[in-house]
C-alpha cells in the first residue's frame, strides 16, 4: 500500500513540477521579448547619441541652412544609418528594414533601409505624433508602436527615439523593425519534435504564428491569466501545425511594458 501511495505521490509531483516548468518556459519567452526591445532601443540610443547627428543638430541651431547647408554632414548622418542596419543582425538577417531621421517639424533629413528590404515596401515611418495613443509605449522618451493594418499580411513594428539638443527635443530618430525576423527571435526553439506551438498576440483579436502567419484568436484564450489553462480540445489555430484535436493545456505571459502577450 506504502509503495502505490508513494508511486501516486511522485507521479503528482513529477506533474506539478511539468506544469510549473511550462508556465516558467512561457514567462522565460516573454521575458526574452523584453530584453529584445531593451536591444533595439539601446541600438538607436547609440545612433542618436553618434558624433554625426549631434554634428549636424549643432550646425543646425547655429543657423547654417539644414535643405541646402549642411549636405556633407547629412552624408555622414546616413553613412551611420546605413552602417547601423548593415551591423544588426540576428543570423543573417537585418534586425532592422529602415531608418529615417526627421527634424522637429517631421522633415526629413535623412534616411536608409536595408539591402534586402523593398523601397514600395517600407513606404513612409510616420513620426510619433501619428501614432496612435492607445498603443504607444514610453520609456524615458523612446516609444514604439504596433501599427496593424487589417489588409496587410503582416503588422508594423515602429520605433522612435528624440533628438535632443542642450534638453531641447530638435528631432526624432524612427525605425522600423522586422517582424518576421522578431517572431523567429521569439521562437527560436520551436520545432517539430517539441510538442507545443508558441503564438504571439498584439490586440486580443490576432495571433501571429512563428511563420508569421495571421490567425484569429480563439475565444479560449481571452480568460487566461498567469495560470496554466486545461481545454479539453485543441483550438482550430493549433491543428495546422500540430495535426491535434484533443485536449491541451496552454499558458500565457505579458511583455511587460508593452500590449504583446506570448501563449504556448
Amino acid at each position: 500500500a506504502y509503495l502505490l501511495w508513494r508511486i501516486h505521490e511522485v507521479d503528482a509531483q513529477r506533474k506539478e513540477l511539468a506544469l510549473a516548468q511550462f508556465k516558467a518556459d512561457t514567462a522565460n519567452l516573454a521575458g526574452g521579448l523584453e530584453y529584445f526591445f531593451l536591444q533595439r532601443h539601446n541600438d538607436m540610443e547609440i545612433v542618436v547619441e553618434s558624433r554625426a547627428v549631434e554634428v549636424y543638430f549643432e550646425n543646425s541651431a547655429l543657423g547654417v541652412p539644414t535643405r541646402n547647408g549642411l549636405p556633407a554632414s547629412l552624408r555622414e548622418v546616413e553613412a551611420v544609418l546605413a552602417k547601423t542596419l548593415d551591423e544588426r543582425r540576428v543570423g543573417q538577417s537585418p534586425v532592422f528594414e529602415a531608418f529615417v531621421l526627421l527634424d522637429v517639424s517631421g522633415e526629413v533629413l535623412a534616411q536608409a533601409s536595408a539591402a534586402s528590404a523593398n523601397a514600395a515596401s517600407i513606404g513612409h515611418l510616420p513620426g510619433r505624433e501619428s501614432w496612435p495613443d492607445s498603443q504607444m509605449v514610453h520609456d524615458d522618451g523612446f516609444a514604439w508602436v504596433i501599427l496593424d493594418n487589417s489588409g496587410s499580411p503582416q503588422p508594423s513594428i515602429l520605433m522612435a527615439h528624440p533628438v535632443r539638443l542642450k534638453g531641447q527635443e530638435v528631432g526624432q530618430f524612427v525605425a522600423r523593425l522586422s517582424f518576421p525576423l522578431l517572431l523567429q527571435a521569439v521562437f527560436k526553439d520551436e520545432g517539430p519534435a517539441r510538442q507545443r506551438v508558441h503564438f504571439l498576440g498584439c490586440d486580443g483579436r490576432n495571433l501571429f504564428s512563428q511563420t508569421g502567419a495571421r490567425l484569429e484568436a480563439p475565444q479560449e484564450f481571452s480568460g487566461l491569466g498567469g495560470d496554466v489553462g486545461f481545454l479539453r480540445s485543441a483550438p482550430e489555430v493549433v491543428a495546422p501545425l500540430r495535426d491535434w484535436t484533443g485536449p491541451c493545456l496552454v499558458a500565457a505571459a505579458p511583455v511587460f511594458g508593452s500590449p504583446l502577450r506570448v501563449f504556448a
